[in-house]
């Protein structure tokens, strides 16, 4: 069995490092479009408030901070799913195998895994407050049908 882990282990490594880095920017890709619907949503919302008298940075830490806090609870929140799928992947990917192989994710894998998001997320909300700066006044006063 202890054959078979280290096999398993020079064999799957590389490719976890492979599945890390094309992950990453679909991760980016998707978070991008989730948050650019919201803000592109709100666009509206946002004229009004820098017709009020509201300062970019106000209007970006109301809209960014909300989706930040989701984003985060999300990526902390769907671990314990993460795992349990994973889990039965590997159970149905060995079940032809003899012997009783168990899935172990080492605890600071689930802290680089936020800690990834969290970053991936921080690119994001960067583009995102530029673009609620790019928000025209002009929006609040068209006539909406």
């Amino acid at each position: 069995m202890l054959a078979l882990a280290d096999q398993m282990q020079d064999s799957m490594g590389a490719l976890a490092q492979t599945l890390l880095y094309a992950v990453i920017p679909l991760f980016l890709i998707l978070i991008y479009l989730l948050t650019k619907t919201v803000i592109d949503r709100s666009a509206r919302s946002i004229s009004y408030m820098k017709v009020f008298g509201y300062h970019d940075r106000e209007i970006s830490r109301l809209y960014i901070r909300s989706i930040s806090i989701t984003v985060l609870v999300s990526l902390v929140a769907c671990l314990p799913i993460l795992v349990f799928a994973l889990d039965l992947i590997v159970q149905l990917m060995m079940s032809e195998y003899s012997g009783n192989l168990e899935l172990w994710v080492a605890p600071q894998t689930y802290v680089v895994e936020v800690l990834i998001g969290a970053a991936t997320y921080a690119v994001v909300a960067i583009l995102h407050m530029r673009r609620i700066r790019r928000v025209p006044l002009a929006l609040a006063m068209k006539v909406q049908e």
